[in-house]
């Protein structure tokens, strides 16, 4: 066979690399490394065929292997000894091979040998969804050509298949791993909303006296229920976004959240803006914990299921229906523990266990060039990219002032350019002191001149003393103005993004139950007579 390159570090507690150059086989000791940062600029390098870890393995993660995976030209496979029987399960867990430094020299070899021939580096898969020319063109490949490449510095090969996976999020690790498979305010109006000819909003005072009489009210009967297409064992991902300065993605999110548990379906609330995370608050949770972020070192270090993963979990019960809430960053300093590849496995590890995943994004959707120029760097907004790739439909909500639209239409084209999911745009905080009269009429009509190929449909009116209320009192649209026309839009919204999923019998059956947390009003606020 040919000679096998290995580059290892240096263990002070045992010799592996003596046993190794003692056989004089094929399985060549090239680089002795004194540090596991020195042994991945070698791996980068494409100098070695095996990485080989015996020190510091508490920073072998998912990211490590992501990080290799990355690499232009062929990637060293990913291995390591360890003499600690923790260190072996959690790299186990990962997918990592590892044995005992007590195995002799031939028996090492023999092992190296086996991990070059038959290991599998996971590569992040990102959507799976194709566009129309894209699922021609990969109809017109001739398997016989040669391989073109992806664009992209670090591109791979161009492989067809793996643009078509059976899992479009989950990393695919060896097959012996081990592994278990398993805040603006808004009324929505769409072509079936209620919606005047001259755009007009009226606006109540929350609190009188006559707000039954003033608010309009839609019977509850007239929403239908949703329709069910087909079922389908996994999960649903929508991720609510918008550009700088857009308002009202949280209270979009928390909202359609309800909406989707109280139609019957098992659902999970994730913060993910690692700016200014704000679900917590706006539910009036008591414990503010950055579940995101311990998710996430799960799933970095030890590998994670739907029932770890609802541990982490806090259930917040509105009408009888039950929501899980991922809690966001408690500071927005502590970005960096959100890494991409944990991400990414978090969130299809949700879809295994919750039919519809909503998702509250920060606004970024740039990469710094500078820091992946040389070496691979933690992304701030890597977690909004990774949510709105691997999403089913995104939400995009912008502003109706002149500021916000042009904001709103520049941001939906990068966001095109990043994902290829479905996007469903939203002008928030219409109203005619911003956007003129007829602001609804308006808007569209300079959308169709200078916006993207989007269909825009759907306008939120501002509402603030119905959602001002809401949040003071530490209460969804759902349990404060379960009637107002605005909860109702918002279902009809959730009924037309939730697709093809069947509703469970009873949403707070998961495989394993998250805890109950106390919730409280954080805010209350009585208005004097």
């Amino acid at each position: 066979m040919a000679v096998l390159n290995v580059a290892t570090t240096i263990n002070p507690r045992f010799d592996h690399v003596t046993p190794i150059e003692s056989t004089r086989s094929d399985v060549t000791i090239t680089h002795r490394c004194h540090a596991f940062a020195e042994l991945m600029a070698v791996a980068r390098s494409g100098l070695v065929d095996i990485v080989l870890v015996a020190d510091d393995l508490d920073l072998v993660t998912l990211e490590t292997l992501q990080q290799l995976s990355n690499i232009d030209d062929r990637a060293p496979k990913l291995a390591a000894i360890s003499d600690v029987v923790d260190d072996r399960q959690r790299l186990t867990e990962l997918g990592i091979p590892v044995v005992s430094p007590q195995l002799s020299g031939a028996e090492l070899v023999a092992w190296l040998e086996s991990v070059d021939a038959h290991q599998v580096v996971p590569e992040p898969q990102g959507d799976s969804s194709l566009s129309q020319e894209d699922s021609q063109v990969l109809a017109e490949l001739d398997p016989n050509a040669t391989p073109s490449r992806r664009r992209g510095r670090r591109a791979r090969p161009y492989d067809p298949t793996k643009d078509l996976p059976e899992n479009p999020v989950a990393y695919t690790l060896a097959a012996n791993a081990g592994m278990g498979s398993d805040i603006s305010e808004m009324d929505v109006v769409n072509n079936g909303g209620a919606s005047s000819e001259s755009d007009s909003l009226d606006y109540v005072d929350f609190g009188s006296a006559q707000h039954a009489e003033q608010t309009p009210v839609v019977d509850a009967d007239e929403v239908e229920e949703p329709t069910v297409q087909s079922g389908n064992n996994r999960g649903q991902i929508i991720a609510v976004w918008g550009p700088i300065g857009s308002p009202g993605v949280t209270t979009i999110a928390v909202n359609l959240a309800v909406e989707a548990a109280l139609a019957g379906y098992r659902t999970l609330l994730i913060d993910a803006d690692t700016y200014g995370a704000a679900v917590s608050v706006y539910l009036g949770l008591l414990e503010d914990t950055a579940a995101i972020a311990q998710a996430c070192r799960a799933a970095e270090h030890r590998g994670l299921d739907t029932a770890s993963l609802a541990r982490y979990t806090q259930r917040v019960t509105v009408q009888g229906s039950a929501v899980d809430v991922l809690t966001g960053l408690t500071r927005p300093e502590r970005w960096p523990q959100v890494r991409a590849a944990a991400w990414a496995h978090v969130l299809d590890v949700a879809r295994e266990g919750w039919d519809v995943i909503i998702i509250d994004c920060g606004f970024g959707l740039e990469e710094d060039e500078e820091l992946s120029f040389d070496i691979p760097a933690p992304q701030r907004n890597a977690t909004t990219i990774t949510a709105v790739t691997n999403a089913d439909t995104v939400i995009a909500v912008g502003t109706g002032d002149p500021v916000g639209f042009v904001r709103f239409m520049k941001g939906l084209e990068h966001l095109r350019e990043t994902t290829n999911s479905d996007i469903v745009p939203i002008v928030n905080k219409v109203t005619p002191m911003s956007s003129g009269l007829s602001p609804k009429r308006q808007l569209r009509s300079v959308w169709e001149r200078f916006g993207p190929k989007v269909d825009l449909e759907q306008f939120i009116g501002w509402a603030p003393e119905v959602t001002a209320g809401a949040l003071l009192s530490g209460k969804t649209l759902a349990e404060s103005a379960p009637k107002a026309e605005i909860r109702l839009a918002i279902q009809r919204l959730m009924q037309a993004c939730v697709t093809n999923l069947a509703p469970a019998a009873n949403n707070s059956s998961l495989k394993q139950k998250a805890p109950s947390r106390s919730r409280s009003r954080l805010l209350k606020f009585t208005k004097k007579s």
